[in-house]
C-alpha cells in the first residue's frame, strides 16, 4: 500500500541509496513450515555468506536480507562471516506490506524455497532460487525461462524426497544443496543481470 511504499522511499533516501542502484534481496532461510526440519530446504549459511561476500565485491549491490522474526540468529550467523557489513541490511521484523514494497525495489532475489520466493516472482523479479528436496515443477517461480528465473538445483536420484507433504529424513547430509556452489551461483546472478532488457553497468563485470 502507499503507506509501506512511502515507509520504503524514506528508508532508501535515508541510507542515499538512489533509484538506479543495483539492490540484490536475499532470503537465506525459509520460515516455519518445515519446523525442526526446516534446515533441510536450506542452502548452507556459509554458502550465503560468500555469496554475499563475492557480490559485494564483483557488483558492489546494496543487499537486503529478509527473514522472520524467529530466524534472527541465523541471519546473525551470515552477518558474522561477512568481511564487510556495509550496504547489508537486514529485515527480520518487517510487516508483510513493507517487506513486499521493499522486494519490489529489489532488482534480483536470491532465495531459498520459501514464500517470500513468490511475491519476488509474482513482482517480476530476476530470481536464483536454490531447490533441494522440494520438486520445483510443482513449488518453484512460475515459468522459470533462464532469462527471468534460474533454479539451481543437482539431479539426484534421490532428490525431490518432499511427498505427500512430508519429508523423509536426509541420507547425504543435504547433497542436493550443498553440492550447488557459489560459483554456480555468482554466474547465475551475472546471466540474469547481463539479461535485462536494458543497458546495465553491471553487465559487463
Amino acid at each position: 500500500d502507499e503507506e509501506s511504499r512511502g515507509w520504503v522511499g524514506g528508508f532508501l533516501k535515508k541510507h542515499g541509496i538512489g533509484e538506479r542502484e543495483l539492490i540484490v534481496g536475499v532470503a537465506p532461510c525459509g520460515g516455519d513450515a518445515f519446523g525442526k526440519d526446516n534446515h533441510l530446504r536450506r542452502w548452507p549459511p556459509e554458502y550465503y555468506a560468500s555469496l554475499i561476500n563475492r557480490l559485494k565485491e564483483e557488483l558492489k549491490p546494496k543487499v537486503f536480507i529478509f527473514a522472520g522474526p524467529k530466524e534472527k540468529n541465523d541471519v546473525t550467523g551470515i552477518m558474522n562471516l561477512l568481511k564487510d557489513k556495509g550496504d547489508v541490511f537486514e529485515f527480520c521484523d518487517s510487516t508483510l506490506p513493507v517487506t513486499i514494497a521493499l522486494v519490489d525495489r529489489c532488482r534480483l532475489f536470491i532465495s531459498n524455497d520459501t514464500g517470500i520466493l513468490h511475491f519476488a516472482d509474482g513482482l517480476d523479479k530476476k530470481i536464483v532460487a536454490f531447490y533441494g528436496p522440494i520438486d520445483e515443477k510443482v513449488y518453484g517461480p512460475y515459468l522459470a525461462d533462464n532469462k527471468r528465473a534460474i533454479i539451481l538445483k543437482k539431479d539426484l536420484s534421490c532428490r525431490p524426497c518432499y511427498n505427500k507433504f512430508r519429508l523423509v529424513p536426509c541420507r547425504t547430509d543435504r547433497e542436493c544443496l550443498k553440492s550447488i556452489s557459489v560459483d554456480e551461483a555468482i554466474d547465475a546472478v551475472k546471466k540474469l543481470l547481463v539479461s535485462l532488457d536494458r543497458k546495465s553497468e553491471y553487465a559487463n563485470t
